[in-house]
């Protein structure tokens, strides 16, 4: 079974706190360690999209991501060459599913967040920031 668990970023504190529980009838949320409400308009609630970079972190909405890919290309020889290449992504809930968000070009570019497609391949998935602290710079 998948496990569902999710993160609040504080928005007048500008940090991350540990939730104790969700009410989505009142839209509040109570925090650790002191069991203190937020509204939901003061937070945002990001979601655990069940799975972990390469180093074991847990991967959320919000996380900014370095993704390794690898890609397949055929030689004159008839030899298979792989191209490797990462690419700075965040994750994003759109289109009823989480997705690798970039923006080329002035494009908002989403891709599934898949082991394959075409010849590519993910070679590796690493948590390098989020989209409220850091920025992943």
């Amino acid at each position: 079974m998948k496990e569902i668990k999710f993160r609040a970023w504080l928005i007048e504190e500008k940090k991350f706190a540990e939730i104790e529980t969700i009410n989505f009838k009142d839209k509040r949320i109570t925090v650790a360690p002191y069991g203190l409400w937020h509204d939901f308009d003061k937070i945002v609630l990001e979601q655990f999209v069940g799975l972990k970079d390469k180093n074991g972190k847990d991967i959320y909405e919000g996380d900014i991501v370095k993704v390794s890919y690898k890609e397949r290309r055929k030689e004159w020889e008839g030899k298979d060459k792989w191209n490797y290449w990462d690419n700075i992504e965040n994750i994003v809930f759109i289109y009823g599913g989480f997705m690798f968000h970039m923006v080329v070009f002035d494009t908002d570019m989403y891709r599934p967040m898949m082991p394959m497609f075409n010849n590519c391949e993910l070679n590796g998935i690493e948590v390098i920031g989020n989209i409220h602290e850091n920025k992943g710079e």
